[in-house]
C-alpha cells in the first residue's frame, strides 16, 4: 500500500527510484509466486482507501508492507488501523529517512 505514489518513475531529490510503481508491483508479485506467497497491491492518495483496506488486511493477507509516504509522518488513522489488525508489519521508504527534514524523522 502507498499512498503518492502514482508519479513513481520521475527523480525527486529525496529518492533514487527508477522504477515505476507497476514495475515494482509486477516484482513483488513475482518474487510472491517464487516464495509461495500471495501478493496482492494497492496505491491510494487517500488516507480513508488506506485504512479501509488495513482494515481487511486481517481478514485475507498474513502480512502487511506499507509505503505511507507522508501519512508515516501525520496519520493517527493508518498508525491505528495497522495497530489494530495484529499481524507482522513492515514499513518501507523510497528515500533514507535519515536525511530528512526534521519533522520527518520520527514517524507517529
Amino acid at each position: 500500500m502507498a499512498p503518492t505514489s502514482t508519479s513513481w518513475g520521475w527523480e525527486s531529490r529525496q529518492s533514487t527510484a527508477k522504477q515505476r510503481l507497476a514495475e515494482i508491483d509486477a516484482d513483488l508479485i513475482q518474487l510472491g509466486q517464487t516464495l509461495g506467497v500471495d501478493v496482492s497491491t494497492l496505491q491510494s492518495n487517500h488516507e480513508g482507501v488506506l485504512v479501509d483496506a488495513i482494515h481487511t488486511v486481517r481478514e485475507h493477507q498474513d502480512g502487511l508492507v506499507i509505503n505511507a509516504g507522508a501519512y508515516t509522518h501525520t496519520s493517527v488513522a493508518i498508525r491505528d488501523a495497522i495497530a489494530g489488525t495484529q499481524i507482522p508489519t513492515v514499513e518501507v521508504h523510497l528515500s533514507n529517512i535519515h536525511k530528512r527534514e526534521p519533522f520527518g524523522i520520527i514517524p507517529i
